[in-house]
Parts: structure tokens; C-alpha cells; sequence
């Protein structure tokens, strides 16, 4: 987290920060600005790569912005034990696992997870106590560390996508008192399914080999491409006429590695 300084001559302005990541217009905290000398200095506090757009309107405006406030209390809750996965892969059959416990899926010994590329859910049962009596509660969810993109889902109904760090967004909309179902929807890229196909006997010939940079094609059709027939190699998913890939190319980091929280704030609006 850093906190950004800006100084802007327009003194008489009301800033704004606008959000493009979340679609959002927010207002700036009291505290988070000052006028020294005829400037207005404004303080921005950032995620790490988090950014912000700081507008100053040139006149009043009337639409929807999100008020600022201070946290007067933080409860966090961590969700770091395990949970039930279900592996929806691009090519090849769904499998769940039961009790998973957060870990990028390159460093497993089980080859369907070594080698996934696909779209893998992640749930869980939470109990929340949230003391409803008070209305100025913001509830977040903090996934930590993940690759590539997440979709959220609380109680059945879609929260939102997360495609950039900070891998954090705001469920207070859609959680509730006592028991709530958590999905976590987690999709990776193609490169670990390329490279676990390069395990296997290729069922097609490779031309030259250009290096890493420049990889390499295949040398033909293959007679049962052509020919519309089965195919002979039966662990192959996928098909390619050039590919930078090789068996012991490294593998990329996929799924959810967490830390994964629930931060519950108590929140004063700054007037």
C-alpha cells in the first residue's frame, strides 16, 4: 500500500476519485485533503497496483458518487482452510476434490491438476455474524493471490470479476446473517495444458526446431487430421500447427493461493 500526494491549483474544486477498475466515483475523505498556499493537496492511498483517476470537476455535480469514510473498527476472518474445488477443464471431463487445500495447481503431484487449464470453482459454507443493529458496515473479500481472473458469486448471485490486483471487492450487498454459500470461480490460461500434452508422444511429426523464441511447426498435416479420423494419441487434448512449448518448459502459476479473508468494518461517513 503507498499514499500518493497531488497537488492541483484549483483550490475552489471538489475532487473526485474515479474508479475505472470497478466503475466507481468516490469522494474524497476530509482528512485526505487541505489547502496550503492557494493548492489543494489531496492524498491518495493505493493497493499495490491499484490506480485511480483524480478528477476536478469544473462544477457541481449531481451524479451517484460512493461518500467517503473513516473505518472506526476492522473484524477479520480468515478462510485459509480447505475447500470442495470442482475442476471444469477446457478439453476433457469435469472431477471434483474434496477438502482442497489453497496451493497454486503447477506444484501438484496429481497430473489433472498440474496440467489444468480451464475454469476451476472453489466453495464454501461461512457462518457470519455480522451484529446487524448497525447500518455502517462495509463487508470486503480479500483473495489474495490468484491466476488468472475470478468471478465471485455469494449465495447464488454474481458479486463480480476480478482480473487485476488487488483481488478484492466489496460483498456487502449480497451477504447476510448466519450461513452463506461462497463460490469462487478461477480461470487460468492454455500454457500448462500445452506443456502437459509435450509429455506425452506427439501423433504428428515437428519440423525444425527454432529455439525458445521462435518455437517450432508442425512438419504436415498428420494423415488422421486430414483424413477426418480418430485420433491416436489418447492424453493429447489439443492440436497445434506451431507451438512454443516444450516438455520442460516451466509451468505458469494457476488457481487460488489465497490468503484469503473476510474483513467486516465498522464505518463513520466523512462529511
Amino acid at each position: 500500500m503507498s499514499t500518493q500526494t497531488i497537488i492541483s491549483p484549483y483550490k475552489e474544486r471538489i475532487p473526485e476519485l474515479w474508479d475505472a477498475y470497478h466503475g466507481q466515483i468516490k469522494a474524497v475523505s476530509v482528512s485526505d485533503k487541505y489547502i496550503k498556499n492557494d493548492s489543494l493537496f489531496v492524498s491518495v492511498c493505493l493497493e499495490a497496483g491499484e490506480s485511480m483517476f483524480l478528477v476536478l470537476p469544473t462544477r457541481k455535480t449531481f451524479y451517484m458518487k460512493i461518500p467517503a469514510y473513516k473505518i472506526e473498527s476492522e473484524e477479520v476472518l480468515s478462510l485459509d482452510n480447505q475447500w470442495d474445488v470442482y475442476f471444469m477443464p477446457k478439453l476433457g471431463k469435469p472431477f471434483p476434490v474434496k477438502e482442497f487445500a489453497l496451493k497454486d495447481f503447477s506444484v501438484s503431484s496429481d497430473m489433472r491438476i498440474k496440467y489444468f487449464s480451464g475454469t476451476a470453482m472453489y466453495k464454501k459454507s461461512i457462518q457470519m455474524n455480522l451484529n446487524t443493529s448497525s447500518k455502517n458496515k462495509k463487508v470486503w473479500l480479500d483473495l489474495g493471490e490468484l491466476d488468472d481472473i475470478a468471478e465471485v458469486r455469494i449465495n447464488g448471485e454474481e458479486a463480480g470479476v476480478l482480473w487485476y490486483p488487488p483481488y478484492r471487492i466489496e460483498i456487502t450487498e449480497w451477504i447476510r446473517e448466519g450461513e452463506n454459500d461462497l463460490e469462487v470461480f478461477v480461470t487460468n490460461n492454455w500454457a500448462n495444458c500445452l506443456i502437459g500434452d509435450e509429455q506425452f508422444p506427439a501423433d504428428f511429426v515437428w519440423g525444425e526446431d527454432r529455439g525458445k523464441e521462435m518455437g517450432r511447426a508442425i512438419k504436415a498435416f498428420p494423415e488422421w487430421f486430414v483424413k477426418r479420423r480418430s485420433r491416436p494419441s489418447k492424453e493429447r487434448k489439443t492440436f497445434f500447427i506451431w507451438s512454443y512449448h516444450r516438455k520442460n518448459s516451466p509451468l505458469q502459476p494457476a488457481g487460488l493461493k489465497g490468503p484469503i479473508r473476510i474483513c467486516i468494518q465498522n464505518v463513520l461517513e466523512d462529511d
